[in-house]
């Protein structure tokens, strides 16, 4: 397949694949009066298979990079083939509906409701489904090892490049709530009482993996990270990664 290797070519086609993916509606106004939305978007559909299928015939088999199409597909069991057309079919009905509903209630109320739900849950889904699995990565494997690596030889520099690898990504949620209430007999004075929450979904958030090549936990993530704000602080030698919970008297004069 053809690959591309510079990278404000690479920057530049992405930059006009969002700009098409976010303007192909305007284009419908061009025959507002004489093609329903919804059908507009049946035949965006059908014309963008058709030309996903092309370009996976041409540009997506020739070169010299890479595998061709169809050695793609052939690659590929047909229940990971058959998982991923009911995806499209499920997303394009969505899409259908959703479409359906801007033309009925308008774009500022069918788009933030529909549109919105369905990115909400369908986040909220995805990561329970990762939980329920046990994680990414449910048998405990390195992400990498030590064969995957050979010495550069005397004198000479490896290949390997700057922030090749990414770590684990960090997440993390802290929520307070706090009530105040006036003080009998003052002007000013206030009582205040509230709750304070660090990491409030408990989420871990794993450390760098080893990257001591000689080590037998090499490309092994073995510890998790504090979160920067706790009871604990992130300099005292605590285990500030679980949810942590506090509660807070303070007095306003």
């Amino acid at each position: 397949m053809l690959t591309i290797h510079s990278y404000p070519i690479a920057v530049a086609l992405c930059v006009l694949t969002m700009i098409c993916w976010g303007s192909w509606a305007n284009t419908q106004k061009l025959a507002a009066r004489s093609w329903r939305f919804e059908l507009f978007y049946w035949d965006f559909v059908l014309g963008l298979l058709l030309t996903s299928l092309l370009a996976a015939l041409t540009l997506g088999s020739m070169g010299d990079t890479g595998r061709t199409f169809i050695q793609d597909l052939g690659h590929a069991n047909l229940s990971s083939i058959g998982w991923a057309m009911l995806g499209g079919a499920v997303w394009n009905a969505g899409n259908l509906l959703l479409v359906a509903a801007i033309a009925v209630a308008g774009m500022a109320i069918g788009f933030p409701i529909g549109g919105g739900i369905a990115w909400v849950l369908g986040i909220l889904i995805n990561f329970l489904l990762v939980i329920a699995e046990g994680g990414v990565n449910p048998s405990n494997q390195p992400c990498m090892n030590a064969t995957m690596f050979s010495p550069a030889g005397t004198a000479a520099f490896g290949n390997q490049m700057r922030n090749q690898y990414r770590g684990p990504k960090y997440f993390d949620t802290d929520f307070s709530i706090k009530k105040n209430f006036n003080v009998p007999g003052s002007e000013n004075a206030k009582i205040g009482f509230g709750a304070e929450c660090f990491n409030l979904f408990n989420h871990p958030n794993f450390a760098l993996p080893n990257n001591n090549i000689a080590s037998g936990y090499f490309g092994t993530i073995t510890s998790t990270v504090s979160t920067p704000t706790s009871i604990l602080g992130s300099f005292l030698g605590g285990d500030a990664s679980p949810r942590l919970i506090q509660l807070s008297l303070h007095l306003n004069f």
